[in-house]
């Protein structure tokens, strides 16, 4: 929905009703009950939003969080599809750590990609497991990839993890599968 209203000025409110909130958790608006959330409607101040845009073979793709290819992208994808299937749980919190899980399964065998990649006009091609160009710090699973991100400098931030950096990768979401809190 947020996608059909880039470049208007309609203000839209977050609800964090979701299973990992990454927007509302970037704005700080989760742990918040809904009640009390919609009751600061009344006098909640704008704020703008950068967005992202896509664009490959597959024509132009809009977004919010981000946009990303390898491990990731390609979980996400097997999980949309039903290929990967968390156990089915009673809350959120358990979602995210099984998807958490599923991603460092994923990991343990994912080879890693030889990418042309240019950004800014510099040639950064290299082999990776995962590039994500983000407009917030979270991405899926409450991965906090960028802590200092900032949805409205006008900048995407991009994340490459080579795969000299797999046994980094795994140790952070080993760490946010054990509830530790390490970007």
């Amino acid at each position: 929905m947020a996608r059909q209203l880039i470049g208007k000025r309609t203000p839209i409110a977050i609800l964090p009703l979701g299973t990992a909130n990454n927007v509302a958790k970037m704005l700080g608006i989760t742990g918040r009950p809904v009640q009390d959330l919609i009751d600061a409607w009344k006098t909640a101040r704008c704020v703008n939003f950068d967005a992202g845009v896509a664009k490959g073979p597959w024509g132009s793709q809009c977004f919010i969080e981000g946009f990303g290819v390898g491990l990731f992208a390609e979980t996400v994808s097997g999980l949309a599809a039903g290929k990967l299937d968390p156990a089915h749980s009673d809350g959120p919190k358990k979602v995210v750590r099984q998807v958490l899980t599923i991603l460092k399964d994923q990991l343990t065998n994912y080879p890693s990609q030889d990418m042309m990649v240019r950004l800014d006009g510099q040639d950064v091609s290299g082999d990776y497991i995962l590039l994500e160009a983000l407009n917030i710090r979270y991405i899926g699973p409450n991965l906090d990839l960028v802590p200092r991100a900032d949805n409205n400098d006008g900048f995407l931030d991009v994340v490459f993890v080579t795969k000299g950096q797999r046994t980094r990768l795994n140790k952070y979401l080993s760490d946010r599968i054990n509830r530790k809190s390490r970007p």
